[in-house]
């Protein structure tokens, strides 16, 4: 079984520490993991959309109708918003 990294940066500044040092470990663990996998996302340039209640009544429309296709997903649409 292979390890997966999944290596987050959130600082809207370039040049953080936190920035480097995140740099660092993923680095090190890619070193010492050379058949993982690394997966990396900068939230501070690409953020995560804003999750509210009517995406979350969304979602529990799709589980409770187990609405799996992502063609059919406008089918647990209820609401403009």
């Amino acid at each position: 079984m292979s390890s997966t990294l999944l290596h987050l940066d959130a600082s809207a500044r370039r040049a953080s520490f936190s920035r480097e040092l995140g740099d660092a470990v993923a680095d090190a663990w890619r070193t010492a993991h050379p058949g993982g996998a690394y997966l990396y996302r900068d939230l501070a340039r690409d953020p995560v959309l804003h999750i509210g209640e009517a995406w979350t009544e969304l979602c529990d429309h799709l589980l409770e109708h187990q609405i799996t296709d992502p063609h059919r997903y406008r089918e647990a649409v209820r609401t403009p918003a």
